[in-house]
């Protein structure tokens, strides 16, 4: 088929006589490691801001015919929140059509997330006291009576076992993008949520918890099912009530991907304080997703001797400090563990921002990170390379 008739066909622009030069066409973002799988026809259609919702089903439609022949050329998901476009299999032919079209931004080849941590391992709540106080070895959790009343936080994650007793009737497993599975089948999420906001484990121990399932009960899943589901906490959230605020736990990460960094910075930018996992690979955090975004609130992990867990991430992009080795929260089944990792860390941020929210009385927006920063107690960590930022949360406790 020529391409003019294939962009009659799309009904999205004029018919194009002279295919446009290799610099006009949008990027294409390939991935080295999905050079060997099955799935490397899948990609992340993304469309330019503010491009009609109608121009792009219509290019979706096109695709479908134009690949009737393909048993998986339907799209998998259509964005129209987070970012705008749709992720799904792609001949190399409609690859090249997509990318000469005015409207497409970038196409990404899709890649894989994982849950940013979960060792088990012995411990105790000694988080929720090291945040509570300026100086370490604490035992008391001191903290305000409010306890993020009124705040909402999503966990985009595994799930959340939202029949735990220890969220009281707070947690609600809403959405699902793993077929067939509509419960935290890992207890990564559970356990993150607990940090966040269960009676006994949580830091905000009155937030409202939503659970949005975007992995598999290995902890992996597909960043187009991550983006689909940030997409879906766009939509819902301004549905909810929650007068102080809506906070969004991002325990999960990966290596670099352009959409999801979009899709995090839209979150940012549509008012919602986003806290971040920096990742467990002991590397830059620049080097991965979406915690280089510098627009959301990046937690890399520390142990309770105030020393940097081993396996942090680093770098210049990390906002904050937090604790996140030997974590004791909630499992599933109305079981506890401690696990550890940056998904640990992250949770005390998220659920530190509710808490500020409904103490202060005051919504919840993205600039409470640079609060929560202008608290933390400064330059007690060990072990930190030098272009990472040395500080730890603190919840304004009056006694220290």
């Amino acid at each position: 088929m020529k391409l003019p008739l294939v962009f009659s066909l799309l009904h999205l622009a004029a018919a194009v006589t002279v295919p446009p030069s290799p610099n006009q066409l949008a990027p294409l973002y390939r991935r080295t490691e999905l050079a060997s799988r099955d799935d490397s026809d899948h990609y992340i259609v993304k469309f330019r801001q503010n491009s009609p919702m109608t121009l792009i089903t219509d290019v979706i439609d096109r695709i479908s015919v134009l690949n009737s022949g393909n048993a998986n050329s339907h799209a998998k998901h259509v964005f129209n929140h987070a970012i705008q476009g749709f992720s799904g299999h792609l001949n190399p032919a409609m690859v090249r059509v997509l990318r000469m079209l005015p409207d497409v931004e970038y196409l990404e080849q899709d890649g894989e997330a994982v849950a940013s941590g979960m060792v088990t391992t012995n411990g105790t709540t000694w988080g929720l006291a090291r945040i509570s106080h300026r100086k370490a070895g604490r035992k008391d959790y001191t903290r305000d009576d409010s306890n993020g009343n009124g705040t909402c936080i999503y966990f985009v994650d595994t799930g959340v076992d939202d029949t735990h007793p220890e969220f009281e009737g707070r947690a609600h497993q809403i959405k699902s993008f793993i077929p067939n599975v509509t419960i935290d089948d890992s207890g990564h999420g559970t356990h993150c949520a607990g940090i966040a906001a269960s009676k006994n484990y949580g830091v905000a121990n009155k937030a409202t918890v939503y659970g949005v399932k975007v992995l598999r009960g290995d902890r992996h899943g597909a960043w187009s099912d991550v983006i689909a589901g940030l997409d879906f906490v766009l939509k819902d959230a301004p549905s909810r009530s929650c007068p102080y605020g809506v906070i969004v736990n991002f325990s999960v990460g990966g290596s670099y991907q352009q959409s999801v960094n979009d899709a995090a910075k839209r979150v940012v930018s549509s008012g919602y304080f986003m806290a971040v996992a920096a990742g467990n690979e002991n590397d830059d955090v620049t080097q991965h997703s979406p915690a280089s975004e510098p627009s959301v609130c990046t937690v890399g992990g520390t142990d309770e001797f105030d020393t940097k867990y081993s396996d942090s991430n680093w770098g210049t992009s990390i906002d904050i400090m937090a604790p996140g080795v030997s974590v004791l929260s909630t499992v599933p089944n109305n079981g506890t563990g401690s696990y550890s990792g940056t998904s640990m860390a992250t949770p005390h941020i998220a659920g530190l921002a509710a808490y500020l929210g409904a103490r202060d009385k005051k919504k919840v927006t993205p600039d409470v990170c640079a609060q929560i920063v202008k608290m933390g107690t400064k330059n007690v960590i060990t072990g930190l390379s030098k272009s990472t930022v040395n500080l730890l949360p603190f919840n304004g406790n009056p006694s220290g």
